[in-house]
């Protein structure tokens, strides 16, 4: 299994977010923190983990309590989620995992981000995004969706709270049971080489160079890409494909 991954910390340390390798697996990304003299840290290192490696596609850094980046990282999370006093500590999508929870809640946590597509290091601190930045690029987001689908009541409140956060975003809609968004479905599809098999499913993101999938379109992922796309200026995926294959304008 793979075990490292990017990290980039923007914000004078108040956001941390990951993009790895293999976009088309199902990836669990984890930080996690230990302490020497603790029986549990070495309980998890020794049987634990590598018994959830064998399992599950985890990517995942290590840190010792000791060490300064640690420290950074530790105080950032306390200010999310309080005092912590304890280890191991995990920390993975939304969730924070502490001691001996390590044996009731780990498998399970990372069983039902599984379940969603998987999940990024998450953000550790919101930023306050009311105000649009002159540094900031408009971010571009193809969304195609089906209301026939079980996933769209879900993903269309995602949007909802996406567009109130982040004013810079500009999404379009398609539904894919209409002769127009079923035209642009196909387009985006192959533009952006997706199997055949897929060109059916809903809901699907395009955004950039990324693709989301069913259960990848969730709050934590595109949120991931809204922050990563807004820094460099991108061509809406509908502009991309309109010169080869003009479906829609």
């Amino acid at each position: 299994m793979k075990r490292v991954f990017f990290l980039i910390i923007l914000l004078s340390s108040s956001v941390l977010f990951c993009f790895g390798e293999e976009d088309d697996m199902i990836k669990i990304q984890m930080l996690i923190f230990l302490t020497d003299d603790c029986a549990i840290c070495d309980d998890f290192i020794s049987f634990i983990l590598p018994d959830l490696e064998t399992k599950h596609n985890l990517e995942y850094t290590l840190y010792y309590e000791f060490e300064d980046n640690a420290k950074t990282l530790l105080k950032e999370i306390e200010k999310e989620f309080g005092k912590i006093e304890v280890f191991p500590i995990i920390l993975m999508g939304s969730v924070l995992i502490k001691g001996d929870e390590i044996y009731s809640k780990l498998e399970t946590t990372i069983e039902e981000y599984a379940g969603l597509g998987g999940c990024c290091v998450p953000l550790l601190f919101e930023v306050e995004e009311k105000q649009e930045s002159s540094d900031k690029f408009h971010v571009h987001i193809a969304y195609i969706y089906g209301k026939n689908s079980t996933e769209f009541k879900r993903t269309n409140s995602n949007f909802n709270e996406l567009e109130e956060k982040y004013p810079l975003l500009i999404i379009k809609k398609f539904n894919i049971e209409t002769d127009e968004g079923k035209l642009m479905n196909n387009a985006l599809c192959k533009f952006y080489h997706l199997a055949e098999k897929d060109y059916k499913k809903t809901p699907k993101v395009f955004v950039g160079d990324d693709t989301l999938l069913e259960t990848q379109v969730n709050f934590d992922s595109i949120k991931m890409l809204i922050i990563k796309y807004r820094e460099n200026e991108e061509t809406a995926p509908w502009e991309k494909i309109s010169k080869e294959m003009n479906p829609v304008k």
